[in-house]
């Protein structure tokens, strides 16, 4: 099992990085908002899922072990492959905890490939995990912070669907919001 690695990065594109580890070049599949990160010519590491199935070969790498341990989880699930595992770690990781945590079927059916039932069954069997913290980058207050937004958007006129649909888009942003007054503002903005 190839569990780790490290490399010079020679070219990255969205989703992958090609990484020369000795006379070898590898292709591993990352989350943009670790590739965002890197740099060419740089050293860098990955934990690693390697994984051979009937399409080949595919190398996947992460920057914690957490989430790579979170996408050997999700491909656990019945109806989430490899290649959903991967769409839903290649955002926001804190959105994504927070979507399943809140119970947010919608959220999660925003990526592509995901419908209603394979929402459910993520939040069914992961969301207990996420709640007792196993997968970090994630706390409990900032559930009660997303459900205050919600209720003051609410309280102020707006729908449930429109109140979660500001609320959505304003959770995709990086570094998390972690104030109320902050929160209901930015959702305020988007429309």
């Amino acid at each position: 099992m190839l569990t780790e690695i490290r490399g010079k990065i020679l070219r990255w594109d969205k989703d992958r990085v090609d990484l020369e580890v000795g006379p070898v070049t590898l292709t591993v599949f990352s989350p943009a908002s670790y590739i965002q990160t890197l740099k060419k010519g740089k050293k860098t590491h990955f934990f690693t899922e390697f994984i051979l199935d009937d399409t080949g070969l595919s190398l996947y790498g992460f920057q914690t072990e957490r989430e790579r341990d979170l996408f050997r989880r999700l491909t656990r699930i019945q109806g989430v492959g490899k290649k959903m595992a991967f769409r839903l770690l290649n955002g926001n990781l804190l959105s994504l905890l927070q979507s399943i945590a809140d119970g947010d079927e919608e959220s999660l059916q925003s990526i592509s490939g995901i419908g209603v039932k394979t929402a459910r069954r993520i939040i069914a069997e992961v969301r207990e995990e996420v709640l007792e913290g196993k997968w970090g980058g994630w706390q409990k207050g900032l559930s009660n912070l997303w459900a205050d937004a919600l209720q003051a958007l609410l309280s102020l006129g707006f729908t449930r669907r429109e109140a979660q649909q500001r609320l959505r888009r304003v959770r995709s942003r990086v570094p998390p919001i972690k104030s109320l007054e902050v929160l209901i503002r930015e959702a305020l903005k988007h429309r």
